[in-house]
């Protein structure tokens, strides 16, 4: 072993990592030929050190360490997966905890139909402190695997699909891409992004453009008014943005009231049920659909003539009264848009 690990200095790695390797081969307890991969593979050194600091040099952690080299040891593109995690920052960390949550609940969902604790399982994953995959796969394991699912029937079933190359490398592909978006619009941006699309009930998060909705929030910091192509509303809400469910949707709200259409002529038909001017109320907050209408009746009132009875105000007006609501109410709208 000494003779193999001196071989590989030879061939690249320093005395500091030499160093690293035995002392971490004695800590775990690896037999040769795992110390022999370790040293091969130093680039998982370091991660493997923080995280058993991490968790208090525990016994626990260092058996959870030798399933994972085993597991990289017997899998090539395991291997390559949990290296690529080095590289994530914070943003990538938050999203792949986030989708690797989703993916392992459609596994145990395609095993269990009808299984009720997808919360739970997702809770578990938002839970996880250290931005780390040997994190992840100790709590998967502990708290998903021989808590919420201990004794299941279709345990094996479910961690062999968890475990298997085809879930990993959707996460890693996934990964890949918001990387790319975080090169091109940056960090911030894509913070807020998936701030907003985390939030909307029920959407596949594997598939949805975050850049669409960032603009789509970001146009709407100030309340605006454009031109449907057609009279449907509702129909133009839904074909605008198709990741969200309808049957989650309490109301196709109009920012700018339907009375400025109708009742004062201070917007045209089609103006009015633009794609600028329509927000969406979800089932879970429906009550605030009444709330916002009876600011804008209070509103309104306020700009009634008191001898004809007409309501008399401008488009201005009207669209910096949209903004106060918009700032008030808009964290629960779908999408987000504050």
């Amino acid at each position: 072993m000494g003779f193999g690990l001196f071989w590989r200095w030879r061939g690249g790695i320093t005395p500091e990592q030499a160093v690293k390797v035995f002392d971490l081969a004695n800590t775990l307890g690896l037999d040769p030929l795992q110390t022999a991969w370790l040293a091969s593979r130093d680039v998982h050194i370091d991660p493997m050190i923080n995280f058993l600091a991490n968790n208090n040099n525990s016994q626990d952690a260092k058996d959870h360490l030798k399933e994972e080299i085993a597991k990289m040891m017997a899998n090539g593109e395991y291997d390559h997966f949990v290296e690529s995690t080095y590289s994530w920052g914070p943003i990538i960390w938050t999203i792949a905890k986030d989708l690797a949550g989703d993916a392992l609940i459609d596994i145990i969902l395609d095993k269990i139909p009808g299984f009720g604790q997808a919360q739970e399982i997702k809770d578990i994953f938002k839970g996880i402190k250290n931005n780390d995959w040997f994190e992840v796969t100790k709590a998967v394991g502990e708290l998903i695997f021989e808590g919420v699912l201990k004794n299941h029937p279709a345990l094996a079933a479910i961690k062999a699909v968890w475990e298997g190359s085809s879930a990993l490398f959707k996460i890693e592909k996934a990964m890949d891409k918001v990387k790319d978006l975080v090169s091109s619009i940056g960090t911030q941006s894509v913070e807020r992004a998936w701030n907003i699309v985390s939030k909307m009930p029920n959407v596949d998060l594997w598939k949805i453009d975050l850049n669409k909705y960032l603009k789509y929030a970001d146009k709407l910091q100030t309340p605006k008014i454009g031109r449907a192509s057609r009279l449907d509303w509702a129909k133009t809400y839904e074909e605008e943005f198709p990741d969200i469910n309808m049957a989650d949707i309490h109301q196709v709200h109009h920012a700018v009231p339907r009375a400025s259409n109708y009742r004062d002529n201070m917007l045209g038909e089609y103006e009015v049920h633009s794609i600028e001017n329509l927000r969406g109320i979800p089932k879970s907050h429906s009550q605030i659909h009444g709330q916002i209408t009876g600011r804008w009746t209070a509103w309104y009132n306020t700009k009634r003539d008191p001898v004809s009875g007409n309501y008399v105000y401008t488009m201005s007006e009207a669209l910096d009264f949209a903004k106060s609501i918009d700032d008030e109410f808009g964290h629960l709208f779908v999408p987000p848009i504050r």
